[in-house]
């Protein structure tokens, strides 16, 4: 789990935006850890009182993550990396525009065995991508969407006979995660807009422990959490 503290405050109290689209979980936290930089264009952070301007969710901090905008001619990227611990990535982006229209769009995988001897493999698939609209000169459309498909893996300790501690090789976590985004910008006057969005979030949690045969354990156990 990977987590941001802004001025001294917790987890929960930043307020977590990608593309205009609250990320934070209920209870306000979230969790850093499925996120990757393919596809961003920048990150923006607002730390203070001014915060308060976006609700009682930005306690401490808004944090503002901006997918790129296509432009220009057709520009395709290829990308692969390895690393220790049997650790590789791989990313393939899209990305164009012309008068009109924009797009842009980046896969990516990543892959690792952990620096732990036992039960350590993490796996990522990601999904950004954005579409951008004007069809006439006072109108304006934005499409975006996200997909997050990960998969960690981690040893802990338990208590075998005698007080002995003997390692537990089969627990898990999985998240899959969808975010879809739409919004309308339509300019009335120099200085008067109206701006209409709308977005979708399905978030989708497993905490797995098998079976192991040790004593401690009397069967496989899981833990699903769902929100929308």
């Amino acid at each position: 789990i990977t987590t941001v503290f802004v001025r001294g405050g917790e987890q929960d109290y930043n307020l977590v935006m990608i593309d205009g689209i609250q990320m934070n979980r209920l209870g306000g936290d979230y969790d850093f850890s499925t996120l990757v930089t393919d596809n961003i264009e920048r990150i923006e952070v607002l730390r203070g009182p001014q915060s308060s301007l976006y609700g009682s969710d930005a306690i401490t901090s808004v944090i503002n993550i901006i997918s790129k905008k296509g432009e220009g001619p057709p520009k395709a990227t290829v990308q692969a990396m390895a690393g220790s611990y049997s650790t590789f990535e791989e990313m393939v982006s899209l990305s164009g525009g012309g008068e009109g229209f924009g797009y842009s769009g980046a896969l990516s995988q990543y892959d690792t065995t952990g620096h732990l001897d036992i039960n350590n493999d993490a796996h990522n698939t990601s999904f950004r991508g954005r579409l951008d609209l004007n069809p006439y000169r006072r109108l304006a459309l934005g499409f975006t969407l996200g997909y997050v498909d990960l998969e960690y893996n981690f040893p802990t300790d338990s208590f075998g006979q005698m007080g002995t501690i003997v390692i537990d090789p089969n627990q898990a976590k999985e998240i899959e995660q969808t975010v879809l985004g739409a919004e309308a910008t339509v300019v009335a006057t120099e200085n008067w807009k109206h701006h209409l969005k709308l977005s979708s979030s399905s978030f989708n949690r497993q905490d797995n422990d098998d079976f192991d045969p040790i004593p401690t354990d009397t069967g496989d156990s899981q833990t699903t959490t769902d929100e929308d």
